[in-house]
């Protein structure tokens, strides 16, 4: 298996950001033998798709996101960007958002956002111009001198996120970014991340816990199964594009959480975990 992306791959993976997850089986050495949390999952995710991952406690939903952006190599299969086979970080092509914001306390909004341009060499004058950009887009542009502390929580998620974007990359993945948040900031949250895919495009994957959470702004739903992670169900979520939480009293809204919990709650409730948090 080759160590990066052929030249062939990098440029599909600038044309395109659909995701084919093939085969993917992960296995993790313990004293006692092989602990396989990921077993032969296989899925596509066209282009310019928001989707989202869900699935118990410990079923390998942020296993796959680090596969997928190339920060885990599965024991078997491949995972290819655009037709590119990801074996490593391409941070230009594939941005990660994690939960926890991760933003340098010493450092002004502005600056925080702009480290991956400076760690590329971005000369100084693109660079502010990305970054004012960048903080357009998530609505944090009065707040680019600011410091994290004197932001709120869900402020400080949004430069996180802007840190990602300022980059321009085809696929971004977001692992559970929200569960940090107090319900009505994150759902004002979510609103504004389906907002953005609108404007911006590209592929975004999320990791939730929340079914409601999961149908209510992604475009399509992969379900995995409690441990080892198996495919349960894909599910297409046919919404309007323009979403809000008035969405979720609907009964066509109901059906998709319904179907989805369906095939996943013996998963949860085997291992008490919550089906909506």
């Amino acid at each position: 298996m080759s160590t990066q992306p052929t030249r062939t791959g990098q440029s599909a993976t600038k044309a395109s950001g659909g995701i084919t997850v093939d085969d993917v089986t992960m296995e993790y050495p313990t004293p006692s033998g092989p602990l396989t949390a990921l077993q032969a999952i296989s899925f596509d995710i066209p282009s310019g798709v928001l989707a989202s991952v869900v699935g118990a406690s410990g079923c390998g939903k942020s296993t796959l996101l680090k596969i997928i952006a190339g920060l885990l190599t599965p024991t078997r299969g491949t995972v290819t960007v655009g037709g590119a086979t990801i074996t490593r970080p391409v941070p230009e092509h594939i941005a990660v958002v994690f939960q926890e914001d991760a933003l340098l306390p010493w450092y002004r909004i502005q600056d925080n956002v702009a480290l991956g341009l400076a760690a590329r060499r971005v000369p100084k004058a693109k660079r502010r111009e990305a970054v004012a950009a960048a903080l357009e887009k998530v609505g944090l542009s009065k707040f680019e001198r600011a410091y994290p502390h004197e932001l709120s929580g869900g402020m400080r998620q949004r430069a996180a996120l802007a840190r990602a974007l300022v980059l321009e990359p085809q696929v971004l993945l977001l692992d559970e970014p929200f569960a940090s948040l107090d319900e009505q900031t994150r759902n004002l949250m979510g609103q504004e991340l389906r907002t953005l895919h609108s404007r911006i495009g590209g592929t975004m994957v999320m990791v939730t816990h929340s079914l409601t959470e999961a149908v209510l702004l992604s475009d399509r739903v992969v379900a995995l199964s409690a441990r080892p992670g198996r495919l349960r169900q894909e599910l297409v979520i046919d919404l309007p594009d323009e979403r809000s939480v008035d969405l979720i009293d609907t009964q066509q809204f109901g059906d998709f959480r319904h179907t989805l919990w369906q095939n996943l709650q013996e998963d949860w409730l085997t291992q008490d975990a919550p089906a909506d948090g």
